[in-house]
């Protein structure tokens, strides 16, 4: 039996070259034993043989260096990339871990101002539930001045375009709120109709007074300096107890005027804080009546002393209005809607005020000199309202808007200013509510009011300042004005330091409807 040659046998996980050599000397030593002596070529052939195995194994070595190598700068970059890749997994763990924590947070924070019901005056609440009343007190204020920006920027920018101004915040003001009750209804599935508290001939007095009060107000509007749009406006507290007499008042109210109060429950306080909110719109028409009484006053300024008075004059229907919603709650002692009524008063606001807009479009070019009535004739209003709308949705062209009016109109941002007034409207009406039903006491909600007052004052100081100024034109920013809104701050903190005359009655509901037999 053969005993195998082990030299034969190959190593395939590792190139042995001992191995090699060995086995070619087994082999080439048979035919030296036959052929002792060789010729110079045969010799030549075998250096040559030689010579491309030796190369053969220098190269088989070589490529297995490469392939250790190889593997070795492999393992290098899967160590690497194996890390790197760890590191980012933490950071996005941690990044994802972080935006968990904002979202609770915001989710908790959300919660809090959503439910704000008798959170203010409980014990047992804490400190982070209270934070939502500390939000709406900020909305409230920051609403306030943005209404006051707005509204002053629109009737600017509106220009002759400004009576149509008047119309869409109604229509748009009546839009929020259906959609908003319509949104209600659909979560709650319920559609039934609630009664609106009294009849529709009152709601109709309601919307007309509205209705007067921001047609002056936007006529006017646009010819007076910025910051009497926030100093004239507070008028509307002495106006209102000044008329308050106007009207009757409960015997309870009656009453309590017998117990040390005054002028139907207007305690002193109350009258000292009117009379210093009159002291400061007083102060802050002395320029306009030196104005108006100086013959040789440049027309600009005297065009804008006698819009100063009837921007003035709107306080009246509007101390009214209120004077009258009070009458005819305690008339009729009926439950009421106020998003409802809201949204009735602004549809009858639409209609009225397109029936009046005829009476006072020729207004928007009072005190102009001349024949001011001319400026903007009434037979002219329907096409200024359709030009109004095209200038609203932006596509009126530009040589209409700047050349076919007694006054100029920018058009190019009328639409966003209009959203911007009505949901800053809106906003401060959701505010007042939040912080009425957390538990708040006047004060607290009042000086929010008080908050807001002041940035629209500095709102509209910014403002005032962006605007071209002619030396003809009545100035407002001088130290005797900034004077006028210290002083009206200041009645204002006193007027509301004690709780105004509660108008109360006792809600009557309707009897229930019994289905089993009279009982």
């Amino acid at each position: 039996m053969r005993r195998p040659n082990n030299n034969n046998v190959h190593n395939y996980g590792a190139i042995n070259t001992t191995t090699t050599t060995t086995s070619r000397e087994s082999n080439r030593r048979p035919y030296e034993m036959q052929n002792s002596e060789l010729s110079h070529d045969d010799e030549h052939l075998i250096d040559e043989e030689d010579d491309e195995f030796d190369m053969e194994d220098d190269e088989e070595e070589g490529e297995d260096d490469e392939m250790i190598i190889d593997e070795e700068d492999d393992d290098e970059i899967l160590t690497q990339s194996s890390s790197t890749y760890n590191n980012g997994r933490r950071r996005r763990r941690s990044i994802c871990t972080c935006f968990r924590k904002i979202m609770r947070q915001l989710k908790i924070f959300c919660m809090n101002v959503a439910d704000v019901e008798n959170v203010w005056d409980s014990p047992n609440v804490s400190r982070k539930r209270k934070v939502g009343v500390i939000f709406w007190l900020l909305a409230l204020a920051l609403s306030y001045a943005t209404e006051r920006s707005t509204f002053k920027i629109l009737v600017d920018h509106a220009g002759p375009f400004r009576m149509f101004a008047a119309e869409a915040i109604s229509a748009l003001y009546a839009t929020i709120l259906g959609v908003t009750m319509l949104c209600k209804a659909f979560s709650h599935g319920s559609f039934e109709c609630k009664a609106l508290g009294f009849p529709l001939a009152d709601v109709g007095v309601m919307a007309i007074l509205d209705s007067v009060q921001l047609l002056l107000c936007v006529i006017s509007g646009s010819k007076i300096p910025p910051v009497y749009l926030v100093l004239l406006v507070q008028m509307n507290i002495p106006v209102t107890i000044a008329l308050s007499n106007c009207f009757k008042r409960n015997d309870d109210a009656a009453a309590a005027a017998g117990n040390g109060e005054q002028c139907h429950g207007y305690t002193a306080l109350h009258l000292f804080g009117a009379c210093l909110i009159t002291a400061a719109v007083l102060m802050g028409l002395w320029p306009a009546v030196i104005e108006i009484v100086d013959p040789d006053s440049p027309l600009t300024a005297y065009n804008s002393a006698c819009n100063i008075f009837i921007f003035l004059l709107s306080c009246i229907p509007a101390a009214i209005s209120t004077l009258y919603k009070e009458y005819a709650m305690a008339e009729y002692k009926r439950p009421v809607d106020p998003s409802y009524l809201n949204l009735v008063l602004a549809i009858f606001q639409v209609i009225f005020t397109g029936i009046i807009s005829p009476l006072v479009y020729p207004l928007q070019g009072f005190a102009t000199g001349g024949d001011w009535t001319a400026l903007y004739p009434s037979s002219e209003i329907s096409e200024n309202f359709i030009d109004s709308l095209k200038c609203f949705l932006g596509i009126l062209p530009k040589d209409v808007a700047m050349d076919s009016y007694a006054e100029p109109a920018q058009c190019n941002a009328a639409l966003g200013l209009l959203l911007g007034y009505v949901l800053s409207t809106v906003v401060a009406g959701v505010a007042v509510d939040k912080i009425i039903h957390s538990g708040a006491n006047n004060k607290i909600l009042y000086r929010g009011l008080s908050v807001g007052v002041v940035l629209a004052v500095l709102c509209m100081v910014a403002y005032d300042q962006t605007i071209p100024r002619d030396d003809s034109e009545l100035s407002i920013v001088n130290g005797m004005h900034f004077a006028c809104v210290i002083v009206l701050v200041l009645g204002l903190e006193i007027y509301h330091r004690e709780a105004l005359p509660d108008n109360s009655f006792e809600t009557v509901f309707d009897e229930p409807e019994f289905y089993y037999g009279d009982q």
